[in-house]
């Protein structure tokens, strides 16, 4: 039976696609974005978290773990040595104050849908739905459609947000099982793209360019443009040319994602080995003078 890898489920998303949604998080992204808000996606394996601060010192981890891979406590940890990737959660089962948590957990179809369904009214009363998120949903492509396929079966709109970075020959699927695609741009400059996420961005262009172009004027089918706001993109003259490029597709809105440095606590409790970066949050006037730069399209500020 095929699973799928979630690291999350959150209930009663707002800035996720219209109305009220529900939010799954895949595990697994091609893309290492440096400012990544979900640094725990990005392998496409689960991983542990130590919350320090939920932490009481019992001992139990260490304990019950038998690759001793924690010492004494989870501070003391030999990364190596930790079996969570081949399916162990044993240590994390022992702890009895939730201080160790699993980032990837496996689920069926059946079974992500029955969570799925328990709002259902909430879905129907506020033109929601349900939204893959991750990580990148196209990662795990074949898992992702059938259960966007079962959610559309249940009379559910469906949406994924995508970095724009899969196999060309999944566009029609995606345009099957998806009312809305909530597309990310990153860079238009492929040299800084390549510096900022680690890959290029000509087939990320060519994928956007292809689902604009079997989306267009399709009843209950919509593309949203959205790019994540950081100081390696910020620049008018980058932005300009966004407005530009998004003229030329006949796309007349964008959304903002402003950069937030709520990952780096993530960075800590995964033992991650990533830059933090050195850069601070938008205020609120620096937003207002960068949606001032464009004259032509729509810009609205996401969360």
């Amino acid at each position: 039976m095929i699973k799928g890898l979630i690291f999350d489920i959150e209930k009663y998303a707002i800035h996720d696609g219209p109305g009220i949604r529900t939010l799954v998080f895949f595990k697994g992204c091609p893309l290492n974005c440096l400012w990544c808000q979900n640094p725990e996606s990005i392998n496409p394996n689960p991983e542990l978290s130590y919350k320090k601060s939920k932490c009481i010192n019992c001992s139990k981890c260490s304990e019950s773990c038998p690759e001793h891979a924690i010492i004494k406590n989870p501070r003391n940890f030999i990364k190596n040595k930790c079996k969570v990737q081949d399916g162990c959660r044993i240590c994390s089962k022992a702890c009895p104050s939730t201080a160790l948590e699993i980032a990837g957990q496996e689920i069926t179809v059946d079974e992500l849908l029955t969570i799925i369904l328990e709002d259902k009214e909430y879905y129907e009363s506020s033109n929601g739905g349900v939204t893959c998120s991750g990580g990148e949903p196209t990662f795990q492509w074949s898992f992702v459609k059938k259960f966007l396929l079962a959610c559309k079966s249940n009379g559910i709109s469906t949406a994924i947000e995508t970095c724009g970075y899969f196999n060309p020959q999944i566009t029609e699927e995606i345009f099957e099982a998806c009312d809305i695609v909530l597309f990310d741009l990153k860079h238009l400059d492929n040299k800084i793209h390549v510096k900022i996420t680690g890959r290029q961005n000509e087939m990320i262009l060519k994928n956007l360019e292809n689902l604009i172009s079997i989306f267009k004027d399709v009843d209950n089918k919509k593309i949203i443009i959205r790019m994540p706001l950081v100081p390696y993109n910020d620049s008018k003259q980058h932005l300009l040319r966004i407005e530009e490029f998004l003229i030329e597709k006949e796309i007349f809105s964008l959304v903002l994602l402003p950069y937030n440095s709520l990952y780096k606590q993530k960075l800590i409790n995964f033992r991650l080995k990533r830059t933090k970066l050195k850069i601070s949050s938008y205020s609120k006037e620096q937003l207002e003078t960068i949606k001032n730069y464009f004259k032509n399209i729509e810009i609205s500020i996401g969360g």
